[in-house]
């Protein structure tokens, strides 16, 4: 089965614990399989294998989790979508949507990472990707909630000289990000009903399922983003979903586009795009530090300053211990500093936000100067943020770290590895 076969597996399980009656049965699930079974169509599907067969190496990948914050992802399909594209003499404004910039910025960090990692790569070799497009909704009459498999695959290839990265600037990757992103949106929507008849009819006419094999992509990637299983709920014993995640496959070249957790309050209006990627560990290395992956816009994480501070397009720091893919605390604390400092009289006592990650039972909270939770972890004694910046003196005078104030014991080198 696949990815929407097993949430109505898990839909019907959470139906049972809560006691409530059977979403589907026996009978109905018999009556899907006998309608797709039956499907055939006159016209023969041309099989066409966009892929060269790559040779088979050991390997041994590995499997991580990534985050990419909505932000980034909404604001890169305005940019792409506010741009023309000419083909053929004809000029039309695509609509690109989440999904396709995301798999379009994946695609391409992977093929950077796999440059990376391997700098000896020849000219000329092929990049592939495969979209898993769920066909249920496509095929007439509709399959519904039949719990088999119904899926079919795109077909993209991109030379991988033309990811060759030009400039270290993320910025000027829009208009590749919004090309690639058209490729996969046209294969997708190449995908019709007479389409998806013709594949489904050519399978069942097969008498060894076996001979129909598409040459393997090097990239997968597969989205359950919509899949409301944080919405499920398993009973008054078990009650909601935590957490979800999928086994560890260890199928190299896989991408999960996980699903969407749902938004408690605070400061983001969007879920994070949550990713599930598995890679040979050097590629997977090499992604972890790939600019255009690690790459935030500085509004995507100040909102309430975004007209104020300068929107930056510098590049977050490698940091062996940290495998996350959003700025690092540093390069805010320094966009942060350099915005306070044009107006310290007023922009230091500026707050905004809660003074939890999560809301507590009692209700959020907001953050206020005598906030004294501002923990240096036993290196130093915490303090209020009022203690902290209500020092003057010596901002105007020059220290440019307003915990330094109450540091006097550390050298400033050593408060600057520390804040």
């Amino acid at each position: 089965m696949d990815g929407l076969g097993a949430v109505a597996i898990l839909d019907s399980l959470a139906a049972c614990c809560r006691g409530d009656p059977a979403l589907t049965g026996m009978a109905a699930q018999l009556q899907k399989k006998q309608q797709l079974a039956s499907i055939r169509s006159s016209v023969p599907y041309n099989v066409q294998d966009k892929f060269r067969a790559t040779p088979k190496v050991p390997c041994s990948p590995v499997s991580r989790r990534f985050g990419v914050s909505p932000e980034k992802i909404s604001m890169l399909k305005e940019k792409c979508n506010s741009m023309f594209c000419t083909k053929s003499g004809q000029t039309s404004k695509p609509k690109l949507t989440n999904g396709d910039i995301l798999t379009a910025l994946i695609w391409i960090s992977v093929t950077r990472a796999k440059q990376a990692s391997s700098p000896t790569i020849p000219k000329g070799t092929l990049s592939t990707l495969s979209c898993l497009v769920e066909i249920r909704s496509i095929l007439y009459p509709k399959l519904g909630t039949y719990i088999g498999n119904a899926m079919m695959t795109t077909q993209c290839v991109l030379p991988t000289q033309s990811t060759s990265r030009k400039t270290t600037d993320p910025i000027a990757d829009i208009s590749f990000i919004h090309e690639v992103a058209l490729e996969i949106r046209n294969e997708i929507r190449s995908i019709t009903t007479e389409q998806a008849t013709r594949y489904v009819s050519h399978i069942n006419t097969l008498d060894d399922w076996s001979s129909f094999q598409a040459q393997w992509a090097e990239l997968f990637v597969s989205s359950i983003r919509h899949f409301d299983l944080y919405g499920l709920k398993f009973g008054s014993v078990l009650g909601p979903v935590a957490n979800f995640d999928l086994p560890d496959p260890r199928i190299s070249g896989m991408c999960w586009v996980m699903p969407a957790r749902p938004v408690s309050g605070g400061a983001r209006k969007m879920p994070l795009w949550e990713l599930r990627i598995v890679l040979e560990e050097p590629v997977m290395e090499c992604l972890k530090r790939e600019p255009l992956f690690c790459w935030e816009p500085l509004f995507c994480w100040a909102s309430d300053i975004s007209q104020t501070i300068d929107h930056t397009s510098s590049l977050c720091p490698d940091h062996p211990a940290t495998p996350s893919i959003f700025l690092y605390h540093g390069f805010i604390d320094q966009n942060w500093w350099a915005w306070q400092s044009a107006d310290p009289d007023n922009r230091l006592y500026q707050l905004s936000g809660y003074t939890t990650e999560s809301e507590p039972s009692t209700g959020w909270v907001d953050v206020t100067l005598d906030y004294s939770n501002l923990t240096s972890y036993k290196i130093i004694p915490d303090a209020p943020i009022e203690q902290v910046t209500s020092n003057k003196v010596r901002w105007k005078s020059g220290i440019s770290n307003p915990f330094s104030a109450i540091l006097p014991e550390i050298p400033r080198d050593e408060t600057a590895s520390v804040f």
